[in-house]
Formats: C-alpha cells, structure tokens, sequence
C-alpha cells in the first residue's frame, strides 16, 4: 500500500512537467499576415443595393459611373485618352513630312 501512495505522489508531480513538455513541444499557431484582409465586417447586401440602384445623370450609367464625382473622373480620363491619340497622329504627321527633325 505504501509502494502505491509513493507511485502516486510521483505521478501527480510529473504530470504538470510532462504537460508543460507537450505544450513547448507543440507547434505554435501559425501568425497571420492576412488577417486584415478576412477579419472585416460583411457588406455585401449595402454594396449590393449601390450597385444595383439607378445611375447618377440619366439612370442610364453603367456600374463604374455609380457615385457623383465617377463621371468627372472617366470625363477627364476620355478627354486624356482623346489628348494622347492627338498627340500621336501628330508626331506620326511630324515623321512623315521630317518636321521638327534634327539636322545633321
């Protein structure tokens, strides 16, 4: 009986070690960089109904022209796009005549 309480008295000092062994020997949870990107608030239902509602102007926009200053932002991207065509049909004009070349 006393061979028991002795074995005992053992065991219950070398559980708390052995759990602290398991626990350091256990990998630890992988750190997220990402989380910041999935830990957000779900929004969909609100963007779905801006998406889905009328066009600012003429109800007629399409979906990237939803807010009041995205007309402004694609006028001025046209009227880029439009500058940068001109610029080149004048530059490919100035090649074909020789004008404004270097002379050598």
């Amino acid at each position: 009986r006393q061979g028991t309480l002795v074995i005992d008295a053992m065991q219950r000092a070398v559980a708390p070690a052995r759990l602290l062994a398991t626990r350091a020997a256990a990998p630890a949870a992988p750190v997220r960089r990402v989380s910041f990107l999935v830990n957000r608030p779900n929004n969909i239902k609100k963007n779905q109904a801006f998406h889905q509602r009328q066009g600012t102007l003429n109800h007629a926009h399409p979906t990237y022209l939803r807010k009041e200053s995205d007309a402004a932002i694609a006028n001025g991207m046209l009227g880029v796009s439009v500058g940068a065509f001109v610029l080149c049909l004048v530059g490919i004009n100035d090649m074909t005549f020789g004008w404004g070349k270097l002379s050598s």
